[in-house]
């Protein structure tokens, strides 16, 4: 016997249920959009289809993340004089360290010539930035621009040793280019008050 199709309507309701407990499709008129939903009506469903050719076509997630580019990222940590080793962050795999600075606000009060900032990975601890870069007796923004582009995931370090110093902070910051990030180390929060 031979199906028979009867569509002889102008129009459709809002709602559009396949089957009984199947998917449904809510158009709201009020605010001119499409809804995707479970049979519940409320959970949100995946909705997929082929690769946009067009202008006026939709993007699936595998076209927009073979467009994705690298972007840059600056991730800065506040290290204090007797901090020791500390994991910055974790740098994924094909990224790259493009330089690192260290941010010395005020003196660090009895620093001496072995009072040192280094910044590395699990590998090399001053891959990055060398004990001599920074001399933590002065006021001063210093830079080194030793680059890195890593393969894998690495843990990002800073390393404080303090010789005679006895208080003082520093900020490090980490320039790298990189599509996502692990953040390990949030250094430290301070109230600045009503904004």
């Amino acid at each position: 016997m031979a199906d028979i199709f009867n569509f002889a309507q102008k129009g459709i309701a809002n709602l559009v249920q396949f089957g009984k407990r199947g998917l449904k499709l809510i158009a709201n008129v009020d605010n001119n959009n499409f809804t995707f939903t479970a049979n519940d009506g409320a959970t949100l469903v995946e909705v997929r289809g082929a690769n946009a050719t067009v202008a006026e076509a939709f993007i699936t997630k595998g076209q927009f993340d073979s467009q994705t580019i690298p972007i840059t990222q600056y991730i800065s940590t506040e290290v204090a004089f007797n901090e020791g080793t500390t994991t910055l962050f974790e740098i994924p795999g094909n990224s790259m360290v493009y330089s690192v600075s260290v941010d010395v606000a005020s003196p660090w009060v009895s620093a001496d010539a072995t009072t040192a900032i280094k910044v590395g990975d699990t590998d090399d601890d001053d891959r990055l930035f060398t004990n001599n870069d920074a001399d933590l007796t002065q006021t001063f923004q210093f830079h080194s621009t030793y680059q890195q582009i890593y393969n894998s995931n690495a843990n990002i370090t800073a390393t404080v040793t303090p010789g005679s110093a006895v208080s003082g902070v520093a900020t490090v910051t980490v320039l790298l280019v990189t599509e996502n990030l692990g953040v390990k180390n949030f250094g430290y929060i301070s109230d600045a008050g009503s904004v």
